[in-house]
């Protein structure tokens, strides 16, 4: 399989030394071209000539000009990126990293396509909600859940002629063709495609009232509303007096939950059981009259009808659940996923989590906290640094004394904003950004790796509506930026990552180039001598952590020696009691193998531990106790330290070792504490002495050894 480079001057506006580029990009066919975006064909006459499989496009952002090609063509923006915003040799040399990284990291495939999502509901008022859902009704499959009526002058103005259906809780709107709902939200779980809503179904029921209005008559509080259909609100105190006099017994004061399925969800006005607003769930405010909610509606309700066609999202995270430490045998372990992310996509039931890949949305927050790596995004976010930082400025002969090597994850959504610095030519230092869907995405060890591989800085440049602020909340330390930091400082490198955060609707273009600018020149140069990246050989979260503190160490010179109390990082100290049994409790229980028996004795190892404290609920004897602590003189020891040990007792017939001696002891202690209380203080001794005479043979042994003691008795 081939592929192939279009690099593009742009008429030699960029300011990029494109030979030398081209010398170094390393692709099977590489090409320049002055103006690329004014004759796209020629891309694909090089694909059929050269039997390209793929390309990379590095011209400018108009992604659209090459689109109808349809071939598989990746692009990057060497133009606002580099040569609009750097000197013309730091440009060429980070344009070098940017192409060399696409080629061989290429993200293809990242991107999926939901299935066209077609049925629509709207919740909301029913004045609004009637004139949205009409406007709607042509483009998609339009169901309305009316949660607050209107008065008779409203629903005539909105024309719906309300016909009673066959369901219990739908009524058609027959000149619509909209099925419109009366009844409460409970609960909404699943994401775009796949809304899963529980709605507390109207007490009266369409199919059987006749609209006889007896029961608002008699309602002593006025619970109940007339248009647009029959319907009693939560002021409802169920005194029964409705239920009473219905002709028909269309009411039923019991709460009935039913469930609907939808692929997108226009919600009319705030509601605190709403999940956050995302692809697919649209919130709009209530405005001063009908016809202002409506316009503030309109907005999603466009985007709504666009989204019919099917919806563009990242990949969601691979998930593996074996091993997963959420829990076991009834005990609730690690929460960490669950607590990161805020989309749905991971749901607790009981010990057990499962993983929702329709809600998922490709943040990669569950990733970044996960500490054994059950979840994976499809970004090869470690290979993309080996490539950006590998040969980006790689001696202190080639680095000027105003450029420090930073890398700088970046966010899709704060793409524009890089884009917009291009276009206005502002300058600034050229660091280099590694396009991640999120920062949520990025870990600790994705920070640390940044300055194994040479870094000198890392920035993380997200958008007001990444997720990773929900990681550092849930996590603390925990979180990459805290972990990180905290790492990087015992080596004496802190101070050492920016977090600049973009809100979208500004862009403010200025603000970034001066983070950036400032971040640039507080940084001290690290001298780059004779370290050696140390090649990851491990896929864990937890494994890679210990492997590049390792290298850090070896980079320094510096041995960690910090400690951490009540951490809220995935860590913890285990300590066992002299009441333990070495009963293999807490080793069975334990998913991540810190805990380990062998011949009496219980031992852990410190850096294979997430603190998930399975072993300490598990324990019976209540021994074994876990503190959560962050040793990091610790990390670096990975022999098993013994924690408990007792000696072992052989069976008194065979020899065979079967028992520790704190099992013995306990069981024996239980004798005593449950023996018989009608029994003579002779007899209770006598008894007492018989059962710990048995305990001392195996349960192979035993057995013979009672009968043999009966018959002596008889």
């Amino acid at each position: 399989m081939k592929n192939g480079v279009f690099l593009c001057t742009c008429s030699g506006t960029i300011d990029i030394d494109f030979k030398k580029l081209k010398s170094r990009a390393g692709a099977d066919v590489i090409e320049i071209h002055e103006m690329l975006c004014q004759e796209p064909e020629k891309i694909k006459k090089v694909f059929e000539s050269k039997g390209l499989s793929s390309a990379l496009v590095a011209c400018t952002s108009k992604k659209e000009v090459f689109e109808a090609l349809d071939l598989d063509i990746s692009f990057i923006n060497l133009r606002e990126h580099c040569g609009w915003v750097h000197d013309r040799e730091e440009a060429t040399e980070k344009a070098v990293s940017l192409v060399c990284a696409a080629i061989n990291c290429p993200q293809d495939g990242r991107k999926r396509i939901i299935d066209p999502v077609k049925d629509v509901l709207i919740i909301g008022p029913a004045s609004p909600g009637i004139q949205i859902a009409q406007r709607m009704s042509g483009c998609a499959n339009i169901r309305l859940l009316i949660t607050e009526p209107c008065d008779s002058g409203a629903a005539t103005h909105t024309g719906a002629n309300i016909l009673a259906a066959n369901t219990g809780i739908n009524i058609s709107a027959a000149n619509t063709g909209i099925n419109i709902l009366t009844g409460r939200v409970n609960n909404i779980e699943g994401g775009p495609g796949d809304f899963r809503i529980n709605i507390l179904k109207n007490p009266v029921s369409s199919e059987e009232c006749i609209s006889c209005g007896k029961c608002i008559d008699v309602c002593p509080i006025n619970a109940i509303d007339r248009y647009p259909v029959f319907s009693i609100s939560e002021k409802c105190d169920r005194c029964g007096k409705c239920y009473d006099i219905c002709p028909s017994q269309a009411i039923d004061l019991e709460d009935n939950i039913t469930t609907m399925k939808t692929g997108q969800v226009l919600a009319i006005g705030k509601n605190a059981i709403y999940p956050d607003e995302k692809k697919g769930f649209y919130i709009t405010s209530i405005g001063n009259d009908v016809e202002g909610t409506v316009s503030l509606a309109l907005p999603a309700a466009m985007e709504i009808m666009a989204n019919t066609g099917g919806i563009e999202r990242d990949s969601p995270a691979k998930a593996i659940m074996e091993g997963c430490a959420a829990g076991k045998s009834g005990f609730q372990g690690c929460t960490l996923c669950e607590k990161a992310c805020h989309h749905g996509a991971i749901i607790r039931k009981d010990d057990k989590i499962t993983f929702d890949e329709i809600s998922c949305t490709g943040c990669g927050a569950c990733a970044s906290v996960c500490p054994i790596s059950l979840f994976r995004m499809e970004d090869d976010i470690y290979g993309k640094m080996e490539y950006l930082l590998g040969g980006y400025l790689p001696s202190n002969s080639r680095r000027t004394e105003k450029t420090r090597k930073i890398l700088m994850f970046t966010c899709e959504h704060s793409i524009p904003l890089l884009d917009k610095a291009g276009e206005l030519r502002i300058k600034y230092p050229a660091v280099l950004p590694l396009f991640v869907p999120d920062l949520a995405s990025v870990l600790e060890t994705h920070i640390l790796r940044a300055f194994d591989l040479g870094a000198e800085g890392v920035i993380m440049l997200g958008c007001d509506e990444c997720s990773s602020h929900v990681s550092e909340e849930a996590c603390g330390l925990a979180g990459s930026y805290g972990l990180a930091g905290r790492i990087l400082e015992e080596f004496k490198l802190g101070d050492r990552i920016s977090v600049i955060r973009n809100i979208r609707k500004n862009n403010d273009v200025t603000s970034f180039t001066g983070s950036v600018c400032s971040f640039n020149e507080r940084i001290v140069p690290i001298p780059s001598g004779k370290h050696k990246p140390v090649k990851l050989m491990n896929t864990s979260n937890r494994r890679i952590l210990l492997e590049l503190i390792a290298s850090l160490a070896s980079k320094t010179g510096i041995t960690p020696t910090s400690v951490i109390e009540d951490t809220t990082a995935p860590f913890a100290e285990i300590s066992i009691g002299a009441s333990c049994t070495v009963c293999e409790a807490c080793t069975s229980m334990c998913p991540a193998g810190a805990l380990i028996k062998d011949k009496g004795s219980i031992a852990s190892i410190y850096g294979n531990c997430i603190a998930c404290g399975l072993c300490e609920k598990a324990c019976p004897e209540k021994a074994l106790k876990m503190q959560r602590v962050f040793d990091m003189k610790k990390l670096g020891n990975s022999a098993p330290t013994t924690l408990f040990k007792s000696e072992i007792q052989v069976c008194a017939s065979c020899n065979k070792p079967y028992m520790t001696q704190a099992a013995f002891d306990r069981i024996a202690g239980s004798f005593i504490e449950n023996v018989r209380g009608d029994l003579k203080p002779q007899e209770q001794v006598e008894l007492i002495k018989n059962q710990v005479e048995l305990l001392r043979y195996c349960e192979n042994c035993r057995p013979t050894r009672a009968v043999l003691k009966m018959e002596m008795l008889a």
